[in-house]
């Protein structure tokens, strides 16, 4: 792994770099001196991870960001941001794939990049890798859902402060409205405002409406295909959600059938469900769901889901004889959209005669929704 670190012209971590040698001895970190330093290296040599200050000097860190972007698409781009310079980091999310907060530790550091070493086991495609980083404008990790995660996990919080982080944005307030007053959650009496929607549906139906609100509404499909999608996102998440019998691993999986074909957002993936077949029986994964598993990775969303969705139509890929979450997402993805299921698989794992009760299940949820 060959991790360049561009300093600050503060020359704030210089230390970073000796501190990620001694943490992670088979790594290859440089230090160079300035921006242009570090451009005359990714022009001479592939790195694996370009972490850059906000103020590199030379040079700002998104500017730096975005040459690389050009010179190397396949490197994986952090940026480090002190809180003076986070209306400009937020500005530059279409260049960089993480933004991290200083000061940053080299074990967070390291967990950071520890994240892309899993993700390049998982994503082994090169062109995966350098087609999601040509993409000008990356979508950022959705910020509004991770606020309601902090607040929910907050003991001191309660409906109403989690009421008014909803109402903050009236695309996601109309979305919570709307799903309350569905079959699904409806019963029989119409709400009309924020707490009692954010009461009837729970904190963790109000996480996935949230989630499903802020990545799909985002440009690359059309509106009524964008639709469509989060239309069978949120059913499938229902789904996978009730297949396994752990909370956590239910939430995972819950979360992971929500964002299974996020891939299909961005440019150029927007059609490629229709070519499914031609991966059936290759080792290579459909482009939309390596893009979507690298872009999951690249928010920091945990590895299990990052897995589930590289591996929602080959759930035989991840190595693993128990159905666990990437057959749940499996199934309940494949029942939401239509697809052929790996009966094989199934077997092997021992959950195929439970596949007609799920299928029962599916079709409830679908006349609900």
């Amino acid at each position: 792994m060959f991790v360049v670190v561009v300093d600050g012209a503060a020359g704030q971590l210089t230390e970073l770099e000796s501190q990620l040698a001694r943490l992670r001895a088979d790594w290859e970190v440089e230090c160079p001196p300035d921006a242009q330093t570090a451009l005359a290296i990714a022009d001479s040599r592939p790195a694996d991870v370009v972490i850059a200050d906000m103020r590199a000097a030379g040079m700002d860190g998104a500017t730096l960001l975005k040459e690389f972007q050009s010179r190397r698409p396949e490197t994986v781009r952090i940026l480090l941001s002190g809180q003076d310079d986070e209306d400009e980091a937020l500005r530059a999310l279409n260049v960089a794939h993480r933004v991290l907060a200083k000061p940053i530790s080299a074990a967070e550091t390291a967990d950071a990049v520890d994240l892309v070493c899993s993700l390049h086991g998982i994503l082994a495609s090169e062109r995966i890798r350098e087609m999601v980083g040509r993409v000008d404008r990356l979508p950022p990790a959705p910020r509004l859902y991770l606020r309601l995660m902090q607040a929910m996990d907050d003991p001191n919080s309660d409906a109403g402060q989690i009421a008014k982080l909803v109402a903050q944005d009236p695309a996601l307030a109309a979305k919570v409205l709307q799903m309350c007053n569905s079959a699904m959650f409806s019963a029989g009496r119409q709400i009309t405002d924020i707490r009692s929607a954010v009461a009837r549906l729970g904190l963790r139906a109000l996480r996935t409406i949230a989630l499903a609100a802020e990545v799909f509404a985002r440009p690359g499909a059309g509106a009524g295909d964008a639709e469509a999608l989060q239309r069978k996102a949120l059913i499938a998440s229902t789904l996978a959600s009730r297949l396994l019998p752990q909370r956590a691993a239910a939430d995972l999986a819950g979360t992971a059938a929500l964002l299974a074909d996020v891939g299909l957002l961005l440019p150029g993936l927007g059609k490629d469900h229709a070519e499914l077949e031609r991966f059936e029986e290759s080792r290579e994964l459909p482009p939309h769901a390596g893009a979507g598993a690298y872009l999951l990775g690249l928010w920091g969303l945990p590895m299990p889901i990052v897995e589930a969705v590289a591996f929602h139509h080959q759930p035989a890929r991840g190595g693993t004889r128990q159905f666990g979450i990437v057959g749940a997402v499996h199934v309940a993805v494949g029942l939401a959209q239509g697809h052929a299921l790996d009966e094989a698989f199934l077997e092997a794992t021992g959950a195929i005669e439970r596949l007609p009760q799920w299928q029962s299940m599916f079709e409830g949820f679908a006349e609900a929704a």
